[in-house]
């Protein structure tokens, strides 16, 4: 040992650990590996990172027919707004690749397969890297039978993104539910299993050390798929906590959840519609939300009915129908247009923005611009929902007041809509104790249908 502490810390270390041919990392620090990396030949394009021979898709879709739905070339205007809306959605790095193939399905026939697939890994694109996910997308049979469209949730994608959830969570959460080096509620470990027919469980392991003898706890969070009325991919989900008493359940449930909760929503929030913050977003209720029932690209929109829903351990797969229309954006201001209000300056009314082929994924919120004559707006949250101030000054009883309200509705990608409402303000004189027996409360309420 003498020997050993007259070197200095890094000879020293080499004299304990010495190098072992067959590996080039510190034998003390296991060195992640990412899922597609593989002892295969090197990524020229990117010294240092092994692509296998083929890459599978975090998400894909596949649509079969008499013809080639969109041009599946990478430089095509169909291909570009897919890319574009894809990165709006998922983040700048996503990257989707098609291929086209023709093949003989039993039943249908001689038809034209489209496969679409989807990475959202944080890479850059190198030649090496475009080659392998081109190799996953060959031989992908995503539906069955006479079911045209089949879309895909990777589960290993899925596992990732949870894992990552819980790396930023953290390994130990104080008594309010937050991320904390010393707290009480350990979380040790997790694991998100998908089981045949339609269950994904996920499943959170620890021990609350609150108390003079810690105690074992175990959070199952369990989603069933199904699909809705209006062929849509929906769960069902039910969370239980299990511990030593169901007082104790119910308190490490709140407490793990909530924080869980918040997390989940931000690390997948890629896939997600809004969720209602009180509410634990589970893995199930995200690949749920992955089923879009429509994508836009460019001037088309991709329309997408779900019948059936299965999963199994490579992940969550629905099949449907598909259809492709020219979109025909627009957008309805839903509210009143007939009005009966008294003397006044000014007064307020609610309306609702009805939007139709506007993208306004993934945050909702979408540009609009109003011409203001005779009145000043007030988006709401949500922004489809708006506060109308008119000014009616100087304006009489018996006048009716018109105005047209007309708002041009800018979706993220660019296309726009206008739409109008022309409004009639019938002004009323102000109700007095003098004249209050002669009103004609109908008529004051509606005077349009006394005219």
């Amino acid at each position: 040992m003498a020997q050993l502490d007259s070197l200095d810390p890094l000879d020293r270390r080499a004299a304990r650990f010495p190098e072992n041919p067959n590996r080039n990392e510190d034998p003390m620090i296991r060195v992640p590996r990412m899922r597609d990396d593989r002892d295969l030949p090197l990524d020229r394009d990117q010294p240092g990172t092994n692509f296998p021979n083929a890459i599978t898709p975090d998400i894909a879709f596949q649509l079969v027919g008499d013809g080639a739905p969109f041009d599946m070339d990478p430089n095509s205007p169909s291909m570009v707004a897919l890319n574009g809306t894809l990165r709006r959605q998922f983040g700048p790095t996503t990257a989707a690749r098609g291929e086209l193939r023709q093949e003989v399905l039993d039943p249908l026939g001689l038809k034209y397969i489209t496969t679409v697939g989807i990475w959202l890994q944080p890479r850059p694109l190198t030649t090496a890297l475009t080659d392998a996910m081109d190799r996953g997308l060959k031989g992908l049979q995503l539906r069955g039978g006479r079911r045209t469209l089949g879309f895909y949730v990777n589960a290993t994608f899925v596992q990732r993104t949870v894992a990552t959830a819980f790396f930023r969570l953290g390994p130990t959460l104080d008594d309010l539910g937050q991320s904390s080096w010393n707290g009480h509620i350990h979380l040790l470990g997790h694991r998100v299993s998908f089981q045949a027919p339609d269950v994904v469980v996920m499943t959170i392991n620890g021990f609350d050390s609150r108390l003079i003898v810690s105690v074992d706890f175990e959070v199952r969070i369990t989603d069933t798929f199904n699909i809705d009325a209006t062929r849509r991919v929906r769960v069902v989900s039910n969370t239980t906590t299990t511990a030593v008493s169901p007082e104790l359940a119910n308190a490490l449930g709140s407490l793990i959840l909530g924080p869980l909760g918040t997390i989940l929503s931000t690390i997948f929030h890629e896939i997600n519609v809004p969720v209602d913050a009180s509410k634990i977003v589970s893995p199930g209720m995200t690949i749920a939300n992955a089923f879009r029932p429509r994508i836009f690209l460019g001037p088309l929109r991709l329309d997408l009915l779900y019948t059936k829903v299965g999963v199994n351990s490579g992940g969550v797969t629905a099949e449907g129908a598909w259809g492709l229309a020219i979109r025909q954006p627009a957008v309805i201001i839903n509210g009143p247009n007939q009005i009966a209000i008294e003397e006044t300056d000014f007064f307020w009314e609610k309306y609702i923005l009805v939007l139709t082929d506007i993208d306004t994924t993934p945050s909702g919120n979408f540009g609009q611009v109003w011409t203001n004559v005779g009145y000043l707006t007030k988006p709401l949250v949500p922004p489809i929902i708006v506060e109308v101030n008119f000014d009616v000054r100087g304006a009489i009883a018996g006048q009716v007041v018109q105005r047209e309200l007309s708002v041009t509705v800018f979706g993220v990608d660019g296309v726009a809509a206008v739409g109008t409402l022309q409004v009639n303000i019938h002004i009323n004189a102000p109700v007095t104790d003098e004249n209050v027996d002669k009103v004609d409360a109908k008529c004051f309420k509606k005077p349009w249908n006394c005219e």
